[in-house]
């Protein structure tokens, strides 16, 4: 009697331990499994980012080419031609080689509009021609018309005109006229400027007038 309940006793005692020893395996089972699945996840995306880190190095890289080739050829680019339909009074626009433009602006004008169009000026002086002569006959600075035939030389291109006498003295001064403007200058004799000064002490030779006092 005393053996079987001692049987049945260790029964049971062996029967709970196997039980509770069963049941920390599985748990330590699955928790070994749950961290070597949650490292595989992390190398997994460790990997991804590292793919994407690497696709995006090569856009940077590809980029960066593009813009080195894009300087080399714009040191290399030439002018083809002006583009005169971008002219204005003070810039010219050219074409490039490689399909881009050049714009040039300078400091003044560089250019009058003449008949809705826009001209160089050219201040090279030229042999005056008959028309002209006749043109600054008509200018009221000129008493006599006789004295036209004294100049010699005109600018080549521009808004307004130079006149040039062959010999510039006194009675033959440099005339400037722009539309309805006329200006006139020459050199003044020492002696005339003396006289004259002893007339009216502020007399200015540049301009030939006398201020009054």
């Amino acid at each position: 009697m005393k053996k079987r309940i001692l049987k049945s006793t260790c029964a049971v005692i062996l029967s709970i331990a196997l039980s509770v020893t069963g049941l920390n395996v599985n748990g330590i089972y699955n928790v070994t499994a749950g961290s070597h699945e949650t490292v595989q996840s992390e190398m997994r995306i460790t990997a991804a980012q590292k793919e994407e880190a690497r696709k995006e190095d090569e856009k940077v890289r590809e980029r960066l080419k593009q813009t080195k080739i894009s300087r080399e050829k714009n040191k290399k680019a030439t002018v083809v031609k002006e583009l005169k339909n971008l002219r204005t009074t003070n810039s010219t626009t050219y074409l490039l080689s490689n399909g881009s433009r050049k714009l040039e602006i300078y400091g003044e004008d560089i250019r009058y509009k003449e008949n809705g169009k826009y001209a160089d000026y050219d201040p090279s002086l030229k042999k005056i021609s008959k028309s002209e002569t006749k043109e600054l006959a008509g200018q009221k600075v000129i008493t006599d018309k006789d004295t036209a035939g004294n100049y010699a030389y005109v600018n080549t291109a521009g808004d307004a005109k130079h006149y040039f006498p062959e010999i510039l003295d006194e009675d033959s001064a440099v005339i400037l006229t722009k539309k309805n403007h006329v200006i006139s200058f020459a050199p003044v004799k020492k002696r005339d400027s003396e006289r004259i000064f002893r007339k009216c002490p502020k007399y200015k030779a540049n301009t030939g007038i006398c201020e009054k006092r």
